[in-house]
């Protein structure tokens, strides 16, 4: 049965899409079609027909060393509690896993771009946490990995910083492909070219947006996807079914920023204790908020590396 070995959990609006498809450029990885099946969330893999169910979504990477699955949803606590520790019994011993994180504010006003035309009218940021929790709980670094540490083994597990990341995407590409002890194409990677940029979220032509997202986010829909026998039927699916939203959303704000960070502030500053990533921090120890709201500001320091190890 093939099933994966190396995960790339999330965080979601942290780059994942574009660093799954440089990792693809490994001969040695595969990346289905479908990059997150959430196979170990939608699925019971502890039974035989639902795990051959998830495996056949990797039966073409079956001679490579590694198959990727990319599924943010595997690091969105409180949903899915088990997920490290079904992994953990029913993926193979030498499984990896990749944890990419972003400024925990950056990550959830992205977030918040996404499920903006979900939102009643003039849902404003701030008022978004409240009604949406799962914005401030995936931004919450340390919550989302703890069952991942207490799974897996020190040495199975890397964090790779998304502002370094695209700073240097072929730096943090070698590095990633050391650890994991194969090759990647570096000639390929364009520094400038993002596989998923997309400001507003898609929506569906048709039917309510509860529904439509129920089956968007359904293991049937990202396997038909992934099985359609030609990529163009594929892409006609989506075009049919799938509309680009615009954005209409107000740049962040200074108070936006110092609103969210009251939630998250300690979470990260454990997270990267943990890590032993540099942070930008005050003399009190909090995680810097800049004087002037600034799209380029991280909570990490700008010398960071680019992929981290647990100390």
């Amino acid at each position: 049965m093939t099933l994966p070995n190396l995960l790339l959990i999330g965080a979601a609006k942290s780059g994942t899409s574009t660093l799954a498809h440089d990792l693809s450029l490994s001969p040695e990885i595969h990346l289905p079609a479908c990059k997150e099946p959430h196979g170990l969330t939608e699925l019971d893999i502890s039974r035989d027909s639902e795990r051959r169910r998830y495996g056949s979504i990797f039966s073409q990477g079956k001679t490579k060393r590694y198959r990727l699955d990319a599924s943010t949803g595997y690091s969105k606590l409180p949903d899915a509690p088990n997920t490290a520790r079904t992994a953990a019994k029913h993926l193979p011993s030498d499984t990896k896993i990749i944890y990419a994180v972003r400024d925990p504010f950056q990550r959830a006003f992205s977030h918040y771009r996404h499920i903006h035309r979900q939102l009643p009218k003039r849902t404003s940021f701030q008022d978004a946490l409240t009604e949406h929790p799962e914005i401030v709980s995936i931004s919450k670094y340390n919550l989302q990995i703890s069952p991942w540490t207490e799974s897996f083994d020190h040495d199975s597990i890397k964090v790779v910083v998304f502002e370094s990341y695209i700073s240097n995407r072929k730096k943090t590409l070698q590095t990633l492909a050391d650890w994991l002890q194969t090759s990647v194409d570096l000639t390929a990677i364009s520094q400038n070219e993002g596989k998923n940029r997309n400001i507003g979220s898609r929506h569906f032509r048709f039917g309510t947006q509860a529904i439509a997202s129920r089956i968007q986010a359904s293991f049937t829909y990202k396997y038909i996807q992934d099985t359609a026998p030609i990529r163009a039927a594929r892409t006609l699916a989506r075009g049919v079914l799938l509309t680009q939203a615009k954005s209409s959303i107000p740049q962040p704000t200074d108070e936006d920023r110092q609103h969210f960070m009251r939630f998250v502030n300690h979470d990260f500053l454990d997270f990267t204790t943990r890590f032993s990533i540099p942070t930008q921090t005050d003399a009190e120890g909090s995680t810097k908020t800049p004087a002037q709201p600034n799209s380029n500001y991280s909570c990490f320091d700008r010398h960071t590396e680019s992929v981290w190890s647990i100390q």
